[in-house]
């Protein structure tokens, strides 16, 4: 057989395969279609679902973070009414303590390796308590002893009236 008449079957048949294959999809296309409206009707639910899900963790993350913010007011409002200090954390490392007896004047400490070590840092208030920051912070290293002695100060220059009821804790 020659080159030519070669190349022509090999066309014919090439040509017959395509056929075949494409009278094969025309009989699967009203097979695919149903397939494929069954698909996206499962998908379209499954994506409902999802939504709803979704919706639903959203809800939940909401009603978490709501309760986290109460429990971190309450918490704040507990440690500023029984210590007389309102501390806010104002960085990684730096915290703000503000006496209720002196409002708007505040010292700032940093703190590192999670309380370990805490600093005063200088600032114009704190200058002005020399005597209570050589004896209690330099003296004796307590940062607590040093707030209680300014709080006590600053109630004795307010000439606080606060009352303390004591409940038993049975």
């Amino acid at each position: 057989m020659n080159p030519l008449d070669l190349a022509h079957q090999e066309y014919n048949e090439f040509q017959g395969s395509r056929k075949r294959k494409t009278n094969v999809y025309e009989c699967d296309d009203n097979l695919d279609v149903s397939l494929r409206k069954r698909e996206r009707f499962d998908m379209t639910k499954q994506i409902t679902e999802l939504q709803y899900q979704l919706l639903k963790a959203e809800k939940e993350k909401d009603r978490v973070v709501k309760i986290h913010s109460d429990l971190v007011k309450k918490y704040r409002a507990c440690v500023t009414a029984l210590s007389g200090l309102q501390i806010k954390m104002k960085g990684d490392d730096t915290v703000q303590v503000e006496s209720i007896f002196d409002p708007g004047n505040y010292f700032i400490f940093r703190v590192n390796d999670n309380g370990k070590t805490i600093s005063l840092l200088e600032t114009d208030y704190a200058v002005q308590w020399t005597e209570q920051i050589q004896e209690y912070l330099q003296g004796r290293n307590s940062t607590p002893a040093f707030l209680a002695a300014i709080t006590l100060i600053l109630d004795e220059r307010a000439g606080s009236t606060t009352t303390i009821s004591f409940y038993s804790s049975d």
